[in-house]
This record gives C-alpha cells, structure tokens and sequence, in this order.
C-alpha cells in the first residue's frame, strides 16, 4: 500500500475516532484536500451535526473551507520596519 492511502486511512480513523470521543477541540490539518468539495461538505456537514459543542479548527489552503467557518485567524510575519504584515491568504479574507 502507497504512502496516500496510508494517510488517508490514518486520517480516516482520526476523524472516526474524534467522532466516537466527542473532544472539546478537533484540528484538522489539510484534512480535506484529497476530497471533491461535495465530499468536503458533507465531511464537515457530519462533524457539526455530531459534535455541536467541538471547536473545529481546520488548517488548508483551499478557499472553500471559509464556508465552514464563522471565525479566522490570519498569519503574520515580521517585517523590516518592525510591525507584521499578513502572510497571502490565496484570497480568503480574515474576519475580525
């Protein structure tokens, strides 16, 4: 068996087990980028339905992940002059 499907079964009993354990937060680090939006709706769909108290917080780089969320973090880095300018966000913009 190939790396990929190694880490999508591993992903796979991940959400399973976060399902059946109920966490107060669940992280979800490009957890749905090998999946076709309708699939990645549906996902997040069955997690809000299941776990209405869990915080999710999901790491990605696609934008349609921001439909899933009310809230967003964006990240900064230093620049010369001493403050932070944001990291490029591939067009989803930060809430306040």
């Amino acid at each position: 068996m190939g790396q990929p499907a190694l880490r999508r079964r591993a992903a796979a009993r991940g959400l399973a087990r976060a399902l059946l354990e109920r966490p107060g937060w669940l992280l979800l680090g490009e957890a749905t980028s090998a999946l076709d939006e309708e699939s990645e709706r549906t996902l997040y769909r069955l997690l809000m339905e299941r776990l209405p108290t869990t915080a999710i917080l999901s790491i990605g780089h696609r934008a349609s992940l921001a439909q899933h969320h009310s809230r967003f973090f964006t990240l900064v880095e230093p620049d010369k002059a001493g403050g932070h300018v944001p990291v490029p966000s591939n067009g989803v913009e930060a809430a306040a």
